[in-house]
């Protein structure tokens, strides 16, 4: 499986106390991921990892995973991201997207090819599409209604209308 099969749910920052446990920054909205019994791919280490304690600590989740046994194993562990396959991605809403559905889309306005998402930034009030043009020049689409015509992940598109002045 390839790394871009994956997405990142967790991120271990460090280690906690003797026993194998680690401080993992959540980068999930779903709190499942982290419930005794979870599988969660670890990057650094190359292999799935099974959670068997979850607990909040500061911001911070402290798991203690099965295969860890002391902190001598769970200092090789950081700093590294804890994945699921996209597969497993919790389905959203109608119109809601995971970044790495939107990375990537080919991005029309009027009918004609513009460019290609390259990022998705999040601003607090709305997401910022980052998008190379055909000139490589690249800019800022906000993730506006007004701006986003339509996204179809089927065919990798993205319509757009362009703000005037944007260009």
């Amino acid at each position: 499986m390839s790394k871009t099969d994956k997405i990142n749910v967790g991120k271990i920052i460090g280690v906690h106390g003797i026993k194998g446990q680690v401080k993992v920054e959540v980068l999930t909205d779903n709190p499942t991921r982290f419930e005794k019994g979870s599988a969660l791919w670890c990057e650094k280490k190359g292999a799935l990892l099974t959670v068997e304690t979850a607990n909040p600590h500061k911001g911070i989740l402290l798991v203690k995973f099965a295969e860890v046994e002391n902190r001598d194993m769970a200092e090789t562990l950081s700093p590294s991201y804890l994945q699921v396959d996209k597969k497993d991605a919790a389905p959203l809403p109608e119109g809601v997207y995971y970044y790495f559905q939107i990375e990537g889309l080919d991005v029309y306005t009027e009918g004609k090819y513009f460019g290609k998402v390259l990022s998705v930034q999040a601003t607090g009030a709305n997401d910022i599409y980052n998008v190379k043009m055909e000139n490589g020049k690249i800019i800022a689409i906000p993730a506006l209604d007004s701006v986003i015509n339509n996204i179809d992940l089927e065919s990798g598109k993205m319509e757009v209308t362009i703000p005037e002045g944007l260009l």
